[in-house]
């Protein structure tokens, strides 16, 4: 009797063994029949899409507007993705509907053509404290845009070539009163003054596509 529990007790531990050797062969071959895993590759860096914060006195002469979000600063995004970025923001249906953001339109394509150029023609100049640009965006309206450029004199010609072409196109600053109530209404403004900030010459020159970003823009660079 106990030699049959034995022997039964060998048979069970044999197919036991033989059961379980087989289950990890078949594992094994199961892996090995998969193809090696991809190594994760390392992610491309991020594209940069804006050039290192303006230098401390370009930066200075921005204005900050009460009320206004400022949507970019510095962007070093060529003249195309300049002017995408910002007229981007005016549905085309407004577009379409007002003479004065088709006429802001082409006043900002002037400006850009001469003025973004500047961060190429000076080897990045937002890093050298040469220019500094900023894009303002009235956050209920978003066709009420404005479009801030600090130029220091050493590449001010192409500023001024950007200040004619704008002054042939828009009366620079038609005379804006007190601040009105109610929507903005649609106005390409443009304008220019000169500053000197720690014993350089800048020129800060500025357009916009409403009455109410124009008095902001105005009133914030000229009480300066």
């Amino acid at each position: 009797m106990n030699r049959r529990f034995a022997v039964s007790g060998l048979l069970i531990a044999i197919l036991s063994l033989s059961f379980l050797t087989g289950c990890e062969h078949q594992g094994d071959q199961a892996g090995a029949d998969q193809p090696p895993q991809a190594q994760p590759k390392n992610p491309p860096p991020a594209k940069k899409g804006f050039c290192p914060k303006a230098g401390p006195i370009t930066r200075s002469l921005l204005p900050s507007l009460e009320g206004v979000e400022r949507i970019a600063t510095n962007p070093c995004l060529g003249v195309n993705g300049f002017l995408g970025l910002v007229l981007d923001a005016i549905p085309q249906e407004e577009m379409d509907a007002k003479r004065e953001l088709r006429r802001f339109r082409t006043g900002l394509t002037s400006f850009a053509k001469q003025v973004v150029l500047v961060a190429d023609a000076v080897d990045c100049a937002y890093e050298n404290d040469h220019l500094a640009i900023s894009v303002y965006q009235d956050p209920e309206y978003s066709w009420s845009l404005g479009v801030v450029a600090v130029v220091r004199g050493d590449v001010e010609a192409l500023a001024e070539d950007a200040v004619c072409l704008l002054a042939k196109q828009v009366e620079f600053i038609p005379g804006f009163g007190v601040r009105a109530e109610g929507p903005p209404t649609a106005t390409f403004c443009a304008d220019t003054v000169l500053r000197e900030a720690q014993g350089y010459q800048f020129r800060v020159i500025w357009l916009a596509s409403s009455d109410k970003m124009c008095r902001s823009l105005s009133g914030s660079i000229k009480d300066a």
